[in-house]
């Protein structure tokens, strides 16, 4: 049990850390849209390569945020209804539904992987600014394994608080 429970700070500690540098990106994209405004705007004179570096830019906060988000709890659930009910009874209803997620990010893992290989093979880039994606789509991958990971230390800590009677020990995040 030790060991899981260290496997489960480990899976913490990758996305926590992960999810405080890449929102750092927030401050380039605030950069890059201003410039692009200003550019527009003011000198009348719009960049091709802007729009693309924030696509590119909101994509790997996306991604690579995503495993920190569900750490924190931070992901969309029904509110209203779910923080009214006690943590045992909230854990089994995670339980219930963690079938369709670890599905869906299965599947998203595995088409944005196929994606990701045959964009590297061609090293593509943007149509206008000529910016490479193909580590962007790489990125992509790694940041559905990180949720990937976050959903299975979730899905532990859940089947820990379901099967006991007392609240769990296991550090509760969100």
């Amino acid at each position: 049990m030790k060991k899981l429970e260290r496997f489960l700070r480990v899976i913490d500690v990758i996305n926590t850390w992960v999810g405080r540098t890449v929102a750092h990106l927030l401050i380039l994209l605030m950069l890059v849209m201003t410039y692009e405004v200003v550019m527009r705007y003011l000198f009348t004179s719009p960049s091709l390569w802007a729009m693309e570096m924030n696509q590119c830019i909101s994509v790997v906060l996306v991604a690579l945020g995503g495993g920190y988000a569900l750490l924190n709890g931070k992901h969309i659930n029904a509110d209203v209804l779910y923080s009214r009910l006690g943590e045992r009874t909230r854990a089994i209803i995670d339980l219930v539904t963690a079938p369709l997620f670890f599905l869906f990010i299965i599947v998203l893992v595995w088409q944005t992987w196929d994606v990701a290989v045959e964009s590297w093979e061609m090293k593509e880039y943007t149509q206008m600014a000529g910016i490479p994606i193909y580590p962007v789509r790489m990125i992509i991958v790694v940041g559905g394994l990180l949720i990937l990971f976050q959903g299975f230390a979730k899905f532990v800590r859940d089947f820990a608080k379901a099967v006991k009677k007392k609240p769990s020990t296991l550090p509760e995040k969100g």
